[in-house]
């Protein structure tokens, strides 16, 4: 899984080199896609504030981000964003909302802070209704390398309260997962 997963991530971005113009300014409408890998810790347990757990889980899984706005400045972008995390067992969680990056160079390479907030959900393969649905929230760090190629090391946390019927019912799901993505970010 972890091969296929390198080897979709550097054809995508061969592919999206290929496409890269001559300039780097960052300005006027932004379109952003990076795939990665993931290591996600997942903790459940009974809503209502009870302390007991019932399944605490740590893994490892992919990732995928993707990134719709514009350019703030020649420094900022805002941007719809919608971040995904899953394991090789089917469970997913994603973040789906609003992103902010402020790059410390105003053009060419240049490192860069990002994040986001929104509505975070989790979910399993084989159902066919999310398990929970509540809150997200990420922060990053990244670089920049010019010609729009970047990476980025971010942390995202997702806590979700019961949407569905489930072995035990009333469960609340706390996931975190560290991310690390190589992407394309077209200005």
């Amino acid at each position: 899984m972890k091969s296929t997963q390198r080897i979709l991530c550097a054809i995508g971005l061969a592919v999206a080199s290929q496409t890269a113009m001559a300039g780097e300014d960052r300005s006027g409408l932004l379109l952003g896609v990076a795939l990665g890998s993931s290591a996600i810790s997942a903790d459940v347990g009974p809503s209502g504030g009870k302390t007991a757990q019932v399944d605490t889980s740590d893994e490892d899984g992919a990732a995928f981000s993707l990134r719709i706005g514009g350019a703030v400045g020649d420094r900022g972008a805002l941007y719809f964003l919608s971040q995904s995390s899953a394991t090789e067992a089917e469970r997913g969680h994603n973040l789906t909302g609003i992103g902010a990056s402020y790059y410390f160079s105003k053009s060419g390479p240049s490192i860069y802070l990002t994040g986001g907030l929104g509505f975070g959900m989790v979910t399993y393969a084989d159902s066919t209704e999310p398990e929970g649905k509540g809150r997200a929230a990420m922060a990053g760090i990244g670089l920049e390398l010019g010609w729009g190629l970047n990476v980025e090391l971010n942390h995202m946390r997702v806590s979700t309260t019961p949407e569905t019927e489930t072995t035990v019912d009333g469960l609340d799901y706390e996931i975190a997962s560290t991310q690390f993505m190589l992407g394309y970010t077209w200005f």
